[in-house]
């Protein structure tokens, strides 16, 4: 099984939607076993209630960083836990077979 991760630095939440899901279109062309990544959800903000999970599933995303990433610091775990807990309902909500959040 292959795995792809795509990242969205520098690119405009309106072009993360097009860009995903191009992708994802040219990974189902494959053929191959693969997981892909995305990170398209971390570009958008803090709620996670309002971030479009069903539409990054349809674009083929199987997983995806919902947040900031882990930096060198308690603070920083604590963080995340924080927002994790905060969101626990449309975190779960979004998770299903094959789709899941990458904390």
């Amino acid at each position: 099984v292959a795995y792809l991760k795509q990242d969205g630095c520098d690119v405009s939440p309106a072009q993360l939607a097009y860009g995903y899901a191009a992708m994802g279109a040219a990974l189902r062309q494959v053929g191959a076993p693969l997981v892909y990544s995305c990170s398209w959800a971390a570009y958008l903000g803090d709620n996670e209630s309002a971030k479009p999970f069903d539409q990054m599933a349809a674009a083929g995303c199987q997983l995806w960083r919902n947040w900031r990433d882990v930096q060198c610091s308690w603070h920083s775990v604590g963080d995340i836990i924080e927002h994790w807990g905060a969101h626990t309902a449309a975190l779960q909500a979004a998770a299903g077979p094959g789709r899941w959040n990458d904390p």
